[in-house]
């Protein structure tokens, strides 16, 4: 079986990996299948996700959103064992594909030390080509207080609605 590629974009929320993926779609030979966290997140049930507001939270199952000031803006983001298992079960998932002889395109926020390591993990074998999609912090700032920013000058104005995700957890995922 041939081996592929796999193009993995790694940033912040909004910082334009979407908007790269489909220029490189369209630029690029072949027929790479654009895939990401987004899309399989989409269809966990809602109780993969829990929330909450002040001090000492309760462990991550799937995912834990943490407020600590209590006024709605996220500070953390903990991954817990269920959580861990699916995102390696993505990674797996991509890897087949490529395995399979497709070209595949991967969108990612890659913020935990440990889920790198599982796509890492996971990827091993393939023919990876690891891309950090970083947008500068001022950047990010203003897209908190317009909720609009340009990403790139070919790219649409885009409606952000996680940006205090994105903000958040910008030096995490800069340094993964």
């Amino acid at each position: 079986m041939e081996q592929e590629t796999i193009i993995f974009l790694n940033g912040t929320s909004s910082a334009g990996k979407s908007s790269i993926a489909k220029v490189l779609q369209e630029t690029m030979d072949g027929y790479f299948i654009h895939t990401g966290i987004d899309h399989f997140v989409e269809r966990l049930p809602g109780k993969f996700f829990a929330w909450h507001e002040g001090f000492d939270p309760p462990p991550a199952v799937g995912e834990l959103w943490i407020s600590e000031q209590g006024d709605g803006r996220l500070t953390e983001i903990r991954v817990g064992p269920v959580g861990y298992k699916v995102l390696a079960g993505i990674y797996q998932a991509v890897a087949g594909l490529a395995g399979s002889g497709n070209d595949v395109i991967l969108d990612d926020v890659i913020y935990d030390p440990v889920v790198l390591k599982s796509a890492v993990t996971a990827l091993r074998t393939c023919n990876v080509l690891f891309v950090g999609v970083r947008c500068p912090w001022t950047l990010q700032s203003n897209e908190s207080v317009t909720g609009v920013t340009e990403i790139q000058a070919w790219s649409p104005r885009i409606s952000i609605s996680c940006m205090p995700m994105a903000s958040t957890m910008w030096r995490s995922i800069h340094r993964c």
